[in-house]
């Protein structure tokens, strides 16, 4: 971003754990704890606060580490399912080949698709969950690789099934604030004072650790009377994670959803 006066981020909150890295430019952060969501008048219904700060919002329930009910069972179904599709791909290829046993082959491939396929169907909605959770993982990764820096913004939270209009992340997302007026709130939003804020402000080559659940609002400066001077505008890089829910460093996640996640991911990418 290019702003000299401040550009606002708005009064949000984060999914995930944020590594803030600031590479130009200052940044000033107005910080509340998740003690204070209830008073953020946020555009979703929360209905659960995690221990360690995940904010769930009606719709869109997850466990603390982000991962949803069943959805670890859901993740190896799916990953069955693609692996039965790639050898049945196979079979067909050599089938065409004329290679000898394709056919047994070709049998043995439809035999295991049709099993994983039949999982699926038992597995229901909870299989359904587990791919809407997959690619909003994905576009996160993507859309954040393309968010304006100036924003400081997670990217936004897909739109929960059956939703009502006070939870349409059309008009804004979900974990943001409506309060506009954070220093005179108007009368609506008016038990909005009672929240306790914090105040910190980050320099080139400073980090800061923000957890996941903390409402933030950035304000973004050009720092114009400094060795950066002859590079205008001011840019951060964001490293998101999940937010641990446990206490021990070598094992964060109480669940093994997330190191097998990442197993099968890195399996797939080595094919």
């Amino acid at each position: 971003g290019n702003a000299t006066t401040g550009s606002s981020s708005g009064l949000h909150h984060d999914y995930h754990d944020n590594l803030y890295v600031l590479l130009r430019g200052r940044k000033r952060f107005r910080l509340y704890s998740p003690a204070d969501a209830r008073l953020m008048f946020t555009t979703g219904r929360i209905v659960k606060i995690h221990e360690n700060g995940r904010i769930n919002y009606e719709g869109f329930l997850t466990r603390a580490d982000g991962s949803e009910e069943g959805s670890l069972a859901s993740l190896r179904i799916s990953k069955e399912k693609e692996h039965a599709e790639t050898l049945l791909a196979e079979a067909e290829a050599a089938v065409r080949r004329g290679d000898k046993g394709a056919q047994k082959q070709l049998q043995e491939a439809e035999a295991a698709l049709d099993a994983a396929m039949d999982k699926v169907l038992e597995n229901g909605d909870d299989f359904d969950d587990f791919d809407t959770m997959e690619d909003e993982f994905d576009s996160d990764n993507e859309e954040a690789e393309e968010i304006d820096n100036a924003n400081d913004v997670e990217p936004p939270r897909k739109k929960p099934r059956s939703l009502g209009t006070e939870n349409d992340p059309t008009q804004r997302p979900l974990n943001f604030s409506r309060v506009d007026e954070l220093e005179t709130p108007s009368e609506e939003f008016m038990s909005f004072k009672k929240a306790n804020p914090g105040f910190v402000e980050v320099d080139v080559n400073e980090m800061l650790y923000l957890p996941s659940g903390w409402f933030h609002e950035v304000t973004s400066f050009n720092v114009l009377d400094s060795e950066e001077a002859d590079r205008p505008g001011h840019l951060a890089f964001n490293y998101w994670m999940h937010p641990p829910d446990n206490d021990q460093f070598d094992k964060p996640y109480r669940s093994s959803f997330w190191n097998e996640d990442w197993s099968l991911r890195n399996v797939e990418e080595r094919k």
